[in-house]
This record gives structure tokens, sequence and C-alpha cells, in this order.
């Protein structure tokens, strides 16, 4: 929006130089009062692409300030990275590095991880087992209304301690023990099956977005060219015009082509710029 905001007001001051070319052409006789007509109704036209276009801005921005919950009155920093190197990487580095910080897949690893611990708890169950249990401890009563004896010596007679050693040995559970193996093997093969997925569909986001990207790099200094050889042409058809070489319509052709340019090339410039945050965001 700031784009396009800042092209109409380009706009506008170019249609202001042509107003006044075309009413100086008039009133020297060269031009009728025809494209004086037309300049300023063209200049009211840019005056008002150029309102319209302020008024995106206010709400694209407003809008913005909803999606991150800032507050009506908070102003909105963009911060510019002047060295980024995150394009000049290999697919495979960049892949390493998607891999390494995917939540995804870090939250199907550890449900593996989880499901094969549960396994190994659930296979223990079919051998024997011993366990140790020892307790110490004491206690003491406080009576109000009848003689009672200390609380230290209550304490140091009612002490006492105690060892429990447990064993036991499975014998008709064996085929509960297979039966959850068997749920629990079943499972894990499909949480590795979710994560093989998710892997892939990983793999193929970075390589379509990288393909982008190298074709916006291609693209983008290209329509740069392209528009700044338009802009130079609507300057020198402005020249043109202004010496009475050419009539009011070839002007505006010109200069339509010059918008068509600068939009296209804003365009670009945004995309690039959305490939690469979304870039960034699936290798940090």
């Amino acid at each position: 929006a700031k784009v396009r905001r800042q092209l109409a007001e380009e706009q506008l001051v170019l249609q202001d130089s042509v107003l006044d070319v075309s009413r100086r052409m008039y009133e020297l006789g060269l031009r009728a009062y025809k494209d004086v007509v037309d300049a300023e109704a063209n200049r009211e036209n840019d005056r008002q692409t150029l309102m319209e276009e302020e008024q995106s801005v206010m709400t694209s921005l407003t809008d913005l300030k909803h999606v991150m919950n800032y507050k009506s009155d908070m102003d909105i920093y963009r911060v510019i990275e002047d060295k980024d190197t995150t394009f000049f990487l290999p697919l495979d580095e960049l892949e390493r590095l998607a891999f390494l910080h995917s939540p995804a897949l870090r939250v199907a690893e550890s449900k593996i991880v989880s499901a094969s611990l549960e396994r190994k708890s659930i296979s223990r169950q079919r051998y024997p087992s011993l366990t140790l249990n020892f307790q110490a401890g004491t206690s003491a009563q406080q009576l109000f209304t009848l003689p009672n004896t200390k609380m230290t010596k209550q304490w140091h007679h009612n002490a006492y301690q105690m060892t429990t050693l447990t064993l036991k040995i499975p014998v008709f559970n064996r085929l509960n023990v297979r039966s959850q193996l068997r749920k629990t093997d079943i499972e894990i093969a499909r949480m590795q099956t979710v994560l093989e997925k998710e892997c892939t569909e990983l793999r193929h986001e970075l390589k379509v977005l990288y393909e982008d990207m190298q074709k916006c790099e291609r693209l983008v200094p290209q329509m740069r060219q392209v528009e700044r050889l338009v802009h130079e042409q609507y300057a020198m058809a402005l020249k043109d015009y202004s010496c009475g070489n050419i009539p009011s319509y070839g002007l505006y052709t010109y200069k339509n082509k010059w918008v068509a340019a600068s939009l296209r090339l804003a365009q670009a410039n945004i995309e690039w710029n959305y490939k690469r945050q979304m870039l960034k965001t699936l290798i940090e």
C-alpha cells in the first residue's frame, strides 16, 4: 500500500507539470483547449487515486496492528536487514536448518521417543521384578484436657522403621503384554508415517519456495531495468509534448506504460520480500 501511495504521489507531481505545459501551449496557440481539460481531468483523477491510496495505507496499518495485538496509538517500525545471506545458502543446508527448527517434526519425534519408552516399560512386565522399599518415621499427639507425655519423648518412643522386599513373578500376563506391545508397535509405525509425511511436505514446500526465490532473483532486476527505461520514455514523451511533437493521448499512453511497469516492479519486490521472510521463518 505504501508503494502504491508513493507511486500515486509521483503521478500527481508529473501530472501537475503536464497541466502547466498544456496551459502554456494553449496560450501560445500550439494546443487546443481540449488538451488543457484532459490534463486537468487526469490531475483530478490522480489526486483522487492518491487519496484512496492514503486511505488504503491507514486501513492496512490498522489491520496490521489488530493482527499483531498493538494499540492504535503504537508505532510499528520495520527493521530492514542489509546483509541477508539466507538466499545464498545451498538447498541442502536450507533443508537441514528447516528440519532442525521445525516444531512439527520435533513434536512427531518426541511422540515416537515417548512411545518407544512406553514399549520398553510394557516389555519389562514379562520378566520377574524385585522391589525394595524402606520407610522410617515417628508420630506424636497433643491432649489438652488430660495429662500427656512430652512430645519429644513421644517422637522417640513412637519412631519406627520398616523394610519391604517384594518379588513379582508374572505367570498369566504374557497374552496381555503381547497385545499391548502389538498396539504400541502399530502406534509407533503410525507416528513414523506421520513424521515421514511431515518431512516430505516440508521438503516440497522448501524446494518450491527456493525455486520461486531464484525466479524472483532473476526477474526483479529485469523488471527494474524495464521500469527505468519506460520512465525515461515517459520523460522524453513529456518533452516532445511540450514541443508540440506528440498529442496528449500519446503522452498518456507512455504514462500508462510507466505506471503499469512501476506496479509490476512493486508487486515483484513485495513477493520477493514475502518469500524471503517465509524462508527465514522455516529455517529459524
